[in-house]
């Protein structure tokens, strides 16, 4: 008799950042590090965030391309003006911006 297995459901994770990036990019660093190999996939929340610089930028893309080579994915929610306009400089508003809900 076979064993039916079930795989375990995808874990989505949502990491909330606010404010100034220098008070918070070394964690979200630290943060997306830890998740890199979990293959899960993370919504970072940066609706309270006042803008967003090109370093921590790079981190969010490396993190996307690390948790999408294990099988999940990275992706940005927010609505403020300077981080928007910052993703659309870099291009990056096509490939770390979530969609937002109909």
């Amino acid at each position: 008799m076979s064993e039916d297995h079930l795989e375990d459901p995808p874990v989505e994770l949502v990491l909330v950042y606010r404010g100034d990036p220098a008070d918070w990019a070394g964690r979200a660093e630290h943060d997306l590090d830890d998740l890199a190999e979990t293959g899960a996939s993370v919504i970072v929340d940066l609706s309270g965030a006042e803008t967003i610089d090109s370093p921590t930028l790079g981190v969010l893309a490396l993190a996307q391309k690390r948790l999408q080579q294990s099988g999940g994915g990275l992706s940005l929610v927010t609505e403020r003006p300077a981080v928007l306009g910052q993703l659309r400089r870099t291009g990056l508003d096509r490939t770390l911006l979530r969609p937002a809900a109909s």
